[in-house]
């Protein structure tokens, strides 16, 4: 028994070292090293068609348009720098949510959760899985400060189909650089932010998406409460 014990906490202390040698691979942000992560994503291998490479134009957090985090936080983890990895408040919050009301939230991961699980996570939800994407949600924010966190996600997440980062994304749906965004252009990457394809769809060629509409919408409803959208240019998108 005790034998066991041994083996399996040697294992676990090993398991943790990996764990915390990938944290401090995000934390020095080398450029090869991350490039190399995304490429052999499992993650990202099943939800895209090709496979992608990271956006050479870094986006630094000093260099993030306040809107646009501002929006990105209220409609994905507005408890991003209160809570440590994990947001059980919201998750408690969803759960006592009608279902036919959740669609109103776009999940209980917070953003790194969702940085861990699309560079070393799988598009298969399993307990395990979601066990392991847990661990390393600790370990990197025991690491990294907020603001690495989420200069690491804009530049590590899928904006737009076989797109990572911001700046890819952005060139490609807009035709723009980062600095150029108006607020109705951020407003409808965080909308798409659960579905890039129907954003694309709906930016290219026009085709609506009733959820994503949804989404702008309530973005934009957001945006005027925070006082960074003027109240007469509420809703244009839906014109």
């Amino acid at each position: 028994m005790k034998v066991a014990l041994c083996v399996l906490l040697i294992l676990f202390t090993v398991y943790c070292g990996i764990w915390v040698h990938r944290g401090r691979v995000l934390k020095k942000k080398s450029m090869p090293e991350l490039h190399n992560l995304i490429r052999k994503s499992t993650y990202l291998q099943g939800e895209m068609s090709r496979l992608p490479t990271l956006d050479g134009n870094w986006i630094h957090r000093e260099e993030l348009p306040d809107a646009l985090v501002l929006l990105l936080l209220s409609s994905e983890d507005h408890r991003f720098y209160e809570h440590h990895g994990v947001d059980f408040f919201r998750i408690f919050k969803i759960l006592q949510t009608p279902r036919v009301s959740r669609s109103v939230y776009s999940g209980g991961s917070t953003l790194t959760q969702q940085l861990v699980k699309t560079i070393w996570g799988s598009c298969d939800r399993t307990i395990w899985n979601k066990i392991h994407e847990m661990v390393g949600v600790l370990i990197v924010e025991s690491l990294l400060k907020k603001d690495e966190i989420l200069e690491l996600y804009v530049n590590c997440i899928m904006w737009s189909p076989n797109t990572v980062g911001l700046s890819s994304a952005v060139r490609t749906l807009f035709g723009k650089q980062v600095d150029n965004l108006q607020l109705d252009d951020m407003i409808l990457l965080v909308a798409g932010l659960p579905n890039p394809e129907t954003l694309a769809e709906y930016i290219m060629y026009d085709k609506p998406n009733r959820r994503l509409l949804n989404r702008i919408q309530r973005l934009t409803s957001e945006a005027v409460t925070m006082g960074i959208f003027p109240e007469s240019n509420k809703g244009t998108d839906d014109e």
